[in-house]
């Protein structure tokens, strides 16, 4: 059985408005606009995160996942 381990986002470009969240251990949510050349990690697992719908402009990403089989 393969497993997501780590999930990985690189972006590449941010035009956009959208923004990343996510949920701390204590349940209090937080918010983040990602700038072109950033990388943001998620154990599997971990922090419940949600990337917001853009209501203008454009991102480019690119989502790498390690899995263990």
């Amino acid at each position: 059985m393969t497993r997501c381990v780590v999930q990985a986002v690189y972006t590449i470009k941010n035009e956009g408005d959208s923004v990343t969240q996510w949920r701390d251990v204590h349940g209090e949510m937080h918010e983040k606009w990602t700038e072109p050349n950033s990388l943001i990690l998620v154990l599997a697992g971990g922090a419940p995160h949600r990337v917001q719908p853009m209501k203008r402009g454009q991102r480019l990403i690119l989502k790498l996942l390690y899995a263990r089989t």
